[in-house]
């Protein structure tokens, strides 16, 4: 009997062998054409070692590999792994620095084959669609993290857009890739995570990248039954994140309000608006108000005091800095003021609250405080011009 469980492991098709290997016992013998060894079990399968081709750019993916590259080394379900990826650059990426320092093979994009022997490709922030022809090489086809709860946010900014959308809640979703289109195959594994009311993107990516890294290696070490066990996306709460432009990164101080704003801004670490025909870049802002406040307790002050921003004015909280009016005048989207005290630069916003920024940047020129735009520009020409569109 044990003879012909061997002969039939030996024999079988290179796509149906791993499945065998599951449901038989008391065999140690290696497949002719995958390479993969069956060993013996006692009570309970032991998941074969896998060869990996792994897909990937950026330090996201640098995450799902070095979790790979410790599982080789500790000898468990990785039995070897090469790398795929972009070398337009003369510096080498994330993923291209975790290869040389563990001595794996890289194979530059695009790949015109799947070199011998490799049983699953996996793919982590690659950023190229990849073709049927490469997806069929691999017996057990190319899974990928994504950077979100499937069906939403399809595509290559899901972290960006949750932040920027506001939204409380996502994760990532271990995926079959199919062929022609992004991030619409079965769902193999998916972890969520809250996001913060305050975090950056870059503080939900570094989060993400780990717990992609963590569920890529579940699924890997439960192969086949990951596969086995994927589901269908759902029809229902699709949505799309596209690639970023510098068009997302443009404010219309006249349709979003602060909260708006602010999310942009933690989802692109700044934003860009435009004073007197030049371009300026707004950055690290304080948190908007829960609701609009345009009349502040500091509307008993003279109105030449608000104006200033003089020492009465100090005794706000940072949060309510943005919620200061202007006694005598009518609020205006984009209307700019400054606050000295708290050396910020305020900017009306569509709702009717103030957004408060402490870095501004004129494009091609170097980072300077509110104090410095003042001093440099908002100084120069009449308070009532004070706008930016």
């Amino acid at each position: 009997m044990i003879m012909l469980k061997a002969y039939l492991l030996r024999n079988l098709p290179e796509k149906l062998c791993y499945r065998l290997n599951r449901c038989v016992r008391s065999v140690s013998v290696k497949h002719k054409k995958c390479d993969q060894t069956f060993r013996s079990y006692s009570t309970r399968p032991i998941a074969p070692a896998w060869n990996v081709l792994f897909f990937g750019t950026d330090d996201f993916s640098a995450e799902s590999l070095t979790a790979l590259c410790n599982e080789m080394k500790l000898l468990r379900v990785v039995g070897h792994l090469e790398v795929v990826t972009s070398t337009k650059s003369r510096k080498p990426n994330p993923v291209q620095r975790i290869a040389q320092q563990e001595n794996l093979a890289v194979h530059p994009w695009p790949l015109e084959s799947v070199p011998p022997g490799f049983h699953i490709g996996l793919v982590a922030s690659f950023g190229h669609l990849i073709p049927k022809k490469i997806i069929e090489m691999f017996p057990l086809g190319v899974l990928n993290v994504h950077a979100s709860l499937l069906p939403r946010w399809r595509g290559a900014a899901p972290i960006v857009y949750a932040v920027l959308n506001g939204d409380t809640k996502t994760g990532v979703s271990i995926m079959q890739i199919m062929p022609h289109r992004f991030d619409v195959g079965p769902v193999l594994k998916q972890m969520a995570c809250p996001i913060g009311p305050h975090e950056t993107a870059a503080d939900v990516q570094t989060r993400l990248a780990r717990l992609g890294a963590e569920a890529l290696l579940e699924v890997v070490r439960h192969l086949p039954h990951s596969l086995d066990d994927a589901l269908p996306q759902l029809e229902d709460g699709v949505t799309y994140a596209p690639k970023v432009t510098p068009a997302l990164y443009c404010v219309d101080w006249h349709k979003m309000a602060a909260a708006d704003v602010y999310n942009l801004c933690r989802a692109l670490g700044h934003v860009t608006s435009n004073w007197h025909g030049t371009a300026v870049r707004l950055a690290q802002p304080d948190a908007p108000p829960s609701a609009p406040s345009p009349v502040s307790h500091l509307s008993s002050l003279p109105a030449t005091a608000i104006r200033g921003g003089d020492a009465a004015s100090s005794r706000t909280p940072r949060r309510a800095l943005s919620t200061e009016s202007f006694m005598g005048e009518q609020s205006t989207p984009g209307m700019v003021r400054i606050h000295r005290a708290g050396a910020r630069l305020r900017v009306m916003c569509a709702d009717g609250s103030w957004l408060a920024f402490a870095k501004v940047t004129i494009i091609g020129k170097k980072p300077m405080s509110a104090i410095d735009f003042y001093n440099g520009f908002l100084s120069k020409v009449p308070l009532d011009d004070w706008m930016l569109t």
